[in-house]
């Protein structure tokens, strides 16, 4: 599926945790032959079957446990994208111009592996 949605933060009563606020659910899983995330029913296309990653991931949201300690209030944490290029000289009978957008978090760059069936 490709239901839209929004995901509602639930703060705990820890003094840390000062997140708030809503987030859209958006991810634009598109069909083959671009993708095969909604062929293969991936659950980060839909909000009713999404089970948490970056989209989650929202400024000052925690994603512990309500009961947990959140161990790191005081320092930030870091994200990374990894990106792997490979280089050819230039040819201009088949080389062409190739866009690319990637916006990282809260995108359809996260990718959910579910368990296969027993």
């Amino acid at each position: 599926g490709q239901t839209k949605g929004t995901l509602q933060y639930t703060p705990t009563a820890q003094a840390e945790d000062v997140g708030s606020g809503t987030v859209n659910f958006n991810n634009d899983c598109q069909p083959q032959p671009r993708s095969d995330m909604l062929a293969m029913k991936n659950p980060t296309c839909d909000v009713r079957t999404y089970s948490g990653g970056q989209i989650a991931c929202h400024h000052m949201w925690s994603l512990l446990d309500a009961d947990q300690e959140i161990p790191w209030a005081d320092k930030p944490l870091e994200y990374h994208l990894k990106f792997r290029f490979w280089v050819q000289e230039y040819n201009a009978s088949y080389h062409a111009q190739v866009n690319r957008d990637t916006w990282g978090i809260a995108s359809p760059v996260e990718y959910d592996v579910p368990q296969c069936a027993d």
